[in-house]
């Protein structure tokens, strides 16, 4: 049973590189802004451990982003790709869901962005088809404009660009992706996801 608002609750390793002992809580809920979810998810977790009769702990929040408004969740498509390499087989799909991933996260922020302090001309652009390609001058610009970021200049960069070699080389060519490349393909998107979100804050 999920408490009002609350979309999803799931516990498994924080990511990629950590230890399997390393547990993490994602939770999806209905929350104004990013603040007001991280309050909220804080807070549920207070009460869980106050139930389950643990000491009180501050949390260490990982990171916070804006989904879509569908029910079925955007976050899904991420998910997804770590449990294809957890699985150690399809790596080759995990790239693509990663790349999904990474597309409808960069419309849904540009987007919430846009609805906060665009300009007009921010939501017309936003029907743009290719706008979550971050090769795309005008996703760039936009991503300037209303996050503040330029995306050329973020850590992850070339391995962004990596990802979109070999994700283009699977979808468009049949090609088979190797492991570790495929686990550099996920990690790049989720920590260029995560930075984006970050700024969208």
């Amino acid at each position: 049973m999920h408490p009002d608002g609350v979309r999803s609750i799931s516990v498994g390793p924080s990511g990629l590189d950590e230890p399997e002992e390393v547990a993490s809580l994602k939770l999806e809920l209905q929350a104004s802004n990013a603040a007001g979810a991280q309050e909220r998810a804080e807070g549920l977790l207070h009460r869980a451990r106050r139930a389950a009769r643990l000491p009180d702990a501050i949390p260490s929040v990982a990171w916070v982003t804006p989904l879509t408004d569908d029910y079925a969740s955007s976050a899904r498509f991420l998910d997804k790709a770590e449990d294809l390499l957890d699985d150690g087989d399809e790596q080759d799909m995990a790239v693509v869901a990663a790349h999904i991933h990474l597309e409808v996260q960069v419309r849904t922020l540009l987007g919430r962005a846009a609805e906060a302090h665009g300009p007009e001309w921010a939501d017309v652009l936003l029907n743009t088809r290719g706008l979550g390609n971050l090769n795309n001058k005008q996703t760039q610009s936009l991503i300037r404009a209303l996050l503040g970021v330029d995306v050329k200049q973020l850590d992850q960069w070339e391995a962004y660009r990596r990802h979109h070699v070999l994700r283009n080389a699977v979808v468009h060519e049949g090609q088979d992706a190797e492991p570790e490349e495929a686990k550099s393909s996920v990690a790049a998107v989720r920590a260029i996801c995560i930075q984006l979100a970050n700024a969208a804050r």
